[in-house]
């Protein structure tokens, strides 16, 4: 299910090679059978780790858009039979590149103890994070980082770090509070607002939390604060809300 690697004398390794069959198969056969029998957002995560890792890299620039997150866990750049004279990273930052409306986020992990030790990985992950930089408003997000455990250890401290960076809490679990507003109906549309830009930044729809019990952010205790201040039709517009 991977491309297949070459090696530093640019000889092909035993491995992989249907990288394109897979990725048809998961196009058309995966994605409309999730689809087609559960409620999903339109929002596609992929995670990859050692040599699945490189098929979420291969998948970027082969098939751009299909995913909204690529996450590569204990993977490295590399080079592949195809792919010419470029690596994936250099096939990724010119896609990147040629497709300025282009968005996601990629998200890249490797050991500090193991391969975090190589040089060459560590220069090649800034070189491409410099050249997405360099790109003049991308809204393609990129983060690499060593992870302190090794081998598969690393891998849930992994997926919990790229999902912080991709739903930042402090955007998804905001202070309600911080909503209120004593000019009449106000507050209401303010909460409104903020889950409508946070659905049109990642492109599908983002509700607040209605009733979440012993939490301070909810929208029924917004309900009961508006009551306490007497502002019935308010309390009542948020509660049916």
């Amino acid at each position: 299910m991977t491309p297949t690697p070459l090696n530093r004398n640019g000889e092909p390794l035993w491995f992989g090679g249907k990288q394109e069959q897979y990725l048809q198969f998961i196009q058309n056969d995966i994605i409309p059978f999730i689809e087609e029998r559960f409620h999903v957002a339109d929002y596609r995560v992929l995670v990859g780790l050692s040599p699945t890792g490189q098929f979420a890299l291969h998948s970027i620039w082969n098939r751009p858009g299909l995913f909204n997150v690529h996450m590569a866990i204990n993977t490295a750049d590399f080079n592949a039979v195809g792919y010419e004279k470029s690596s994936v990273l250099e096939k990724i930052a010119a896609i990147v590149e040629s497709n300025k409306q282009l968005t996601g986020h990629l998200y890249i992990s490797i050991p500090k103890s193991g391969g975090g030790q190589n040089l060459q990985i560590l220069e090649g992950y800034e070189k491409f994070g410099l050249a997405l930089k360099s790109l003049d408003g991308s809204s393609f997000k990129y983060k690499h980082e060593l992870t302190e455990n090794n081998g598969y250890a690393a891998v849930l401290p992994a997926v919990t770090s790229a999902l912080h960076f991709i739903f930042p809490p402090e955007l998804w679990d905001p202070n309600y509070r911080d909503f209120m507003s004593e000019k009449p109906g106000q507050t209401i549309q303010n909460i409104k607002g903020y889950y409508l830009e946070l659905s049109e930044r990642y492109g599908f729809g983002a509700v607040p939390k209605g009733e979440r019990y012993y939490n301070r952010n909810r929208l029924m205790r917004m309900g009961y604060v508006l009551l306490k201040q007497e502002r019935n039709a308010e309390a009542i517009e948020m509660f049916e809300y």
